[in-house]
């Protein structure tokens, strides 16, 4: 029969033990899950390119549970990072930053290439213009020069019929 010094000693060990036992377990646990996960994410990527349509439905099924709160981060986004979402949609659209559009800006007397119209707030924003054939920017316009060169197809001859249609009924 164990005394009861002998079993102070026994579950002061035992406490010890299972304490450093559950660090080395929890050790290994970590890697080992942090490797599945590595594994998951390679399987999932997978999976996901041979199964398009069913991601596709999947990722509509989640939009369509969450899309008020989409919806309203990305507006909360929208409205405390202004300059970010212009930037973003520059870089998209004509893969130039907001410094870069500001620069063009400058060097056009702050406004339109064509008219020299002012924009009045960030809502009229002045758009960058650009050839539909090369895909380069031209440079900065209101929105009805922008659609005034867009509704005349780019084409210079048009362009100059115009004027001499214009110049004759002056």
């Amino acid at each position: 029969m164990k005394t009861i010094e002998q079993k102070k000693h026994l579950a002061e060990y035992a406490r010890k033990y299972r304490k450093i036992h559950k660090e080395q377990l929890s050790d290994w646990n970590k890697r080992r899950y942090q490797k599945d996960r590595i594994k998951n994410a390679e399987r999932s990527k997978i999976w996901r390119k041979l199964n398009p349509e069913k991601t596709k439905a999947t990722q509509a099924r989640r939009y369509i549970k969450y899309r008020e709160e989409l919806k309203r981060k990305s507006k909360e986004y929208a409205k405390n990072h202004p300059e970010g979402v212009i930037n973003r949609r520059l870089l998209y659209k004509f893969g130039i930053t907001l410094e870069e559009y500001n620069k063009i800006l400058q060097t056009q007397g702050n406004g339109c290439a064509i008219c020299g119209k002012n924009a009045e707030n960030d809502y009229q924003r002045l758009g960058v213009d650009h050839c539909h054939k090369t895909g380069k920017n031209r440079g900065i316009l209101c929105s009805h020069c922008n659609s005034g060169i867009g509704y005349l197809q780019d084409n210079i001859e048009i362009l100059k019929n115009s004027i001499k249609y214009l110049k004759k009924y002056e």
